[in-house]
């Protein structure tokens, strides 16, 4: 009886105080407002990643109309014939983007450039021709040969800086410099092969000393003597480019260092070397460091040479780059996995 009572006296207990129980775990006035108001900032998060993603695509068609225009207005620089529309288109792609990469992005030639192209299993070659009247270059003719993989890869470039190179200058340059800063612009293996050679003849009677190779402004003509010339020009614009790049604190673009060796030129030029020499290791950033004449530099040119850890200066890439020899937007729509890539 009395376990009877103890049961309904329990049941009566859990009746009457449940509802009080259910009314104090009820949320208050507060927690409602606050859970509100952490939905809306979550929804707003939500929006502001929206209008960020729509921001970031329309700047990727932007950027794509942008590329387009520009590579529209660089091809209009360069008349190509070649076997076929599908090379010409090649090569012209790849001369505008070199155009693209250079100071002289949105310039436009009073003349296009005529540029002849012969592809197969010939020797890769290539030359181009301009004249100089009241310090500008005008009339460009170039010609490229070789299979279209050296002719694009290494070719085009090469050719592109010499008229890079007679823009800036608006005179003839040394040959040593015009034909080492276009060698930069090669393929790795080229300059691999060039920095070899450097190093073949260095300490032996075909090497040609600084202070004759800086001034020499026709080829050599013993075409061993030429080859010479193209190796050390070569190497000694690596050596020049790689100094200077470190000594700024950071890493160069092709231009960047185009630009640099243009600059060297010019104060050769018009200083003589050992002055221009000399006023570099006045400046603050020292580019290259203590060297204060020809004799210093020839030295220090010959010690690096004789290193068998030297490498070629690897530049910064840019977007250009990254899609040379193609028609690549700077962003571009990737079909296969059907999302937009950009190129940065």
């Amino acid at each position: 009886m009395l376990r009877r009572q103890h049961i309904q006296g329990f049941i009566v207990a859990v009746f009457f105080f449940c509802p009080l129980f259910i009314f104090a775990q009820a949320p208050s006035i507060a927690d409602l407002e606050r859970q509100i108001e952490e939905r809306q900032q979550r929804y707003a998060e939500k929006l502001k990643q929206a209008e960020a993603l729509e921001a970031k695509i329309l700047l990727l068609e932007n950027n794509e109309l942008d590329y387009a225009a520009r590579l529209a207005q660089a091809r209009k620089n360069f008349e190509v014939r070649a076997p076929t529309r599908d090379i010409a288109d090649k090569v012209c792609n790849a001369l505008a983007q070199e155009w693209m990469q250079s100071k002289f992005d949105g310039m436009q030639l009073y003349k296009p450039c005529m540029v002849r192209v012969k592809v197969g299993q010939i020797v890769a070659a290539g030359a181009t021709t301009f004249s100089f009247a009241d310090g500008k270059a005008y009339g460009f003719d170039m010609t490229v040969q070789g299979s279209l993989e050296s002719i694009l890869d290494s070719i085009v470039p090469h050719e592109a800086t010499h008229i890079f190179n007679a823009l800036d200058v608006g005179r003839p340059l040394p040959r040593w410099a015009d034909e080492g800063v276009a060698t930069l612009a090669e393929n790795e293996s080229e300059r691999k092969r060039q920095l070899a050679l450097a190093q073949e003849v260095n300490g032996t009677n075909r090497f040609i000393p600084l202070r004759d190779l800086l001034d020499i402004t026709e080829y050599p003509k013993n075409m061993s003597h030429v080859l010479t010339l193209y190796a050390e020009g070569a190497s000694l614009s690596d050596f020049l480019v790689g100094n200077a790049s470190t000594a700024s604190g950071k890493q160069w673009t092709r231009e960047e260092a185009r630009q640099w060796m243009v600059a060297f030129m010019q104060n050769g030029y018009v200083k003589g070397w050992d002055a221009a020499l000399y006023n570099l290791s006045k400046t603050k950033e020292k580019p290259l460091g203590s060297i204060t004449n020809v004799a210093q530099l020839h030295n220090a040119f010959t010690q690096w040479l004789k290193r068998k850890d030297i490498e070629p200066y690897v530049f910064k890439i840019t977007p250009t780059d990254s899609g040379k020899n193609t028609i690549l937007p700077v962003n571009y729509f990737d079909e296969e996995k059907n999302i937009v890539v950009p190129a940065y």
